[in-house]
C-alpha cells in the first residue's frame, strides 16, 4: 500500500536521524516493519532486528508521539548491540542510560544536557496548557511560553552555538503571507530568516525557499510556528474564505498581520518590565558569514479592504499551541515494549 510505504520511508528517515544526530552512526539499520497490533505503540525484536510501530498508532496519534515511540524503540535497540544486552530489566538503568543518549548527544561517557532542551520542556507544557477551552486560561498560556521564551534568549545570548534549516516549499515567487510568516519569526521567535536561491533539477530554475538560522532551541520553536502558521492559516481560508474568491490574497494577508499585532502587544508588556531584547550580535555575525552577499528583500504590500480587516479580527485571536493527536480518550490504554 502507498499509504504504508510512505510511513515506512518517515520512519526509517526518522530512525537515521536519531542514529547520525545522538549515536555517531554506531546502530546498524533495523528492518521497519508495521504491525496490526493494538496494546502497545512499537516493539523491537533483538532476534530478527526488527523495529515494529502499530499501524493503529499511525492512525489514532501526532507525528510526535509516533517519534517518542520510535525514540523508545531505538533504545532497546542501543540496549542490545551497545550495552551488551543491559540487566535483564526491560526498562531498568541501561534502558534508561540508552533513551538518555537519544535525548542528547554522548559525550566521554557522560550524558551532558542539550542546550535549550530545558526551556523547550517547558514551552511545550504551557502549549499543552492552550489546548483549554477556556479562552483567558489558553491565552495565558502562549503569552507565558512567549514571556519564558524572551527570559531565556535575554541569559543566553552569545553563550550558544548557532544552526541553520530550510523550511516549507520551493517557490518560484513568495506569497505575501509566507513573507509576513517569515518576518514574524523574525521579529518574536529569535531566529534570523533569510529567503534563499535553491536550485531546482526537475523546473531546471532557482527558486527561493525559507532557511532559517538561530540557536537549536530557537530554531526549533520558530519551525514550530511555521508549521502551525501555515496549517492554522489553511484551515481558516477553507473555512472563512469562498472558493475562487480574489481576495483570498488580503484574507490571509490579514491573519498574519493580526497574529503580528497580537505578538506586539504582548511585546510592549514586556518592555514595561524592562525586558527588552535588542537582538544578537553572534547571530548576526553568523549570519553574515553564511550569507556574505545578503540583501534585504523589498517590502510588498496589501490594499486595505473587508478581507483585510477580516482576516486581522481572526488573526488576533490565534493562540498557539500543540497538535493535538486524534483518538478517544475511551480508547483501551497502549503500552511501549
Amino acid at each position: 500500500m502507498q499509504w504504508e510505504s510512505i510511513w515506512l520511508e518517515r520512519i526509517r528517515s526518522y530512525w537515521h536521524m536519531l542514529n547520525s544526530r545522538f549515536l555517531q552512526e554506531r546502530l546498524r539499520p533495523p528492518t521497519f516493519r508495521l504491525d496490526s497490533a493494538l496494546r502497545t505503540l512499537g516493539t523491537y525484536q533483538p532476534s530478527t532486528r526488527t523495529l515494529s510501530i502499530s499501524r493503529e498508532h499511525l492512525q489514532s496519534c501526532s507525528w510526535e508521539s509516533v517519534q517518542e515511540t520510535i525514540r523508545h524503540e531505538t533504545a532497546h535497540q542501543v540496549v542490545e548491540e551497545l550495552l551488551g544486552g543491559g540487566d535483564g530489566k526491560p526498562h531498568g538503568k541501561a534502558f534508561k542510560r540508552a533513551l538518555s543518549w537519544l535525548e542528547s548527544p554522548e559525550s566521554e561517557g557522560e550524558v551532558s544536557p542539550e542546550p535549550g532542551a530545558s526551556i523547550r520542556r517547558r514551552i511545550e507544557k504551557l502549549l499543552a496548557l492552550a489546548e483549554s477551552d477556556n479562552v483567558h486560561e489558553a491565552r495565558r498560556a502562549m503569552e507565558t511560553a512567549n514571556l519564558l521564551l524572551l527570559r531565556y534568549n535575554l541569559k543566553e545570548v552569545g553563550t550558544q552555538r548557532y544552526t541553520r534549516r530550510r523550511l516549507g516549499d520551493l517557490r518560484s515567487r513568495i506569497p505575501l503571507d509566507w513573507k509576513l510568516i517569515g518576518a514574524v519569526l523574525g521579529e518574536f521567535f529569535f531566529v534570523e530568516c533569510v529567503w534563499t536561491n535553491i536550485w531546482d533539477p526537475v523546473t531546471r530554475k532557482d527558486k527561493r525557499q525559507l532557511e532559517i538560522l538561530g540557536t537549536e532551541a530557537n530554531v526549533e520553536m520558530a519551525e514550530y510556528v511555521h508549521g502551525f502558521l501555515h496549517g492554522t492559516l489553511e484551515r481558516l481560508v477553507r473555512s472563512r474564505v469562498r472558493e475562487g474568491r480574489k481576495d483570498a490574497r488580503s484574507y490571509r494577508a490579514g491573519v498574519i498581520l493580526g497574529f503580528q499585532e497580537r505578538l506586539r502587544a504582548n511585546q510592549l508588556l514586556h518592555q514595561e518590565e524592562g525586558l527588552v531584547w535588542v537582538g544578537d550580535p553572534d547571530l548576526e555575525q553568523y549570519v553574515k558569514e553564511a550569507f556574505p552577499r545578503l540583501r534585504s528583500m523589498r517590502a510588498t504590500g496589501v490594499g486595505r479592504n473587508e478581507a483585510l480587516a477580516a482576516g486581522k479580527h481572526d488573526g488576533k485571536s490565534l493562540i498557539l499551541s500543540k497538535p493535538i493527536a486524534r483518538g478517544s480518550t475511551n480508547d483501551p490504554p497502549k503500552r511501549l515494549n
